[in-house]
């Protein structure tokens, strides 16, 4: 019975020794790791602690604000020509599906008397009939599908105003151009009557002269 004690408390101080020394070893194994880790002034990917783009990256918010440059990112209305071409050609210049013939006039006129052109552009934005919204592509801006309608309009021989704030420049700078010209023809007009007079009078004073010579 005392053998057995004394064998039991042999095991449990060997297997304690065995622990501390296995802690022991961790311990060291963990200090020195830390050493040489703080003797290399690296972080845990091996990058220096000083570098500056580094320290930099790590102070930088979570939260930034991209102020780059806006304009580059604003993407240019399509033409209408080029989403007619893409969307439309396929059913208005065949007739598919009941679709209207672009050039068609009477077609045209038809719908235009009934539905006005706010309803021609309702109908293609929302879709009508077979016809999808937009034309099947949700991309495509109320504008650029309006500017599409009207230049299907155009094509039939149906004009309207332009929704193209382009062309409304261009238009409005045409008629300022036109009523800034009118003054200087009528000018050049007025001049050119003036000199005329002038050279008739001066045409009468030198037959008059000449009559009185021969008299």
């Amino acid at each position: 019975m005392v053998q057995n004690q004394q064998s039991d408390k042999f095991t449990f101080s060997l297997l304690t020794i065995l622990a501390s020394l296995s802690l022991l070893t961790i311990v060291v194994v963990l200090v020195i790791s830390f050493v040489k880790f703080i003797s290399n002034n690296t972080d845990i990917n091996g990058k220096p602690f000083n570098d500056r783009e580094l320290v930099a990256e790590r102070l930088t918010p979570y939260g930034r604000v991209n102020t780059g440059n806006l304009v580059s990112d604003v993407v240019k209305a399509k033409a209408p020509q080029d989403v007619y071409a893409a969307l439309c050609a396929s059913c208005h210049d065949t007739g598919l599906n009941d679709a209207p013939l672009t050039g068609d006039n009477a077609a045209w006129a038809t719908r235009f008397s009934e539905r006005g052109l706010d309803g021609l552009h309702t109908s293609a934005i929302k879709g009508r009939n077979l016809m999808p919204a937009k034309g099947g592509d949700p991309r495509l801006t109320d504008e650029e599908v309006m500017n599409t309608v009207d230049f299907m309009l155009a094509k039939s021989g149906i004009e309207v105003a332009s929704n193209d704030p382009a062309e409304d420049i261009v238009a409005e700078e045409s008629a300022t151009e036109a009523e800034v010209g009118e003054p200087e023809v009528k000018a050049v007009e007025t001049e050119d009557a003036e000199l005329v007079e002038k050279e008739a009078i001066e045409q009468e004073a030198v037959e008059a002269a000449e009559a009185e010579k021969k008299e």
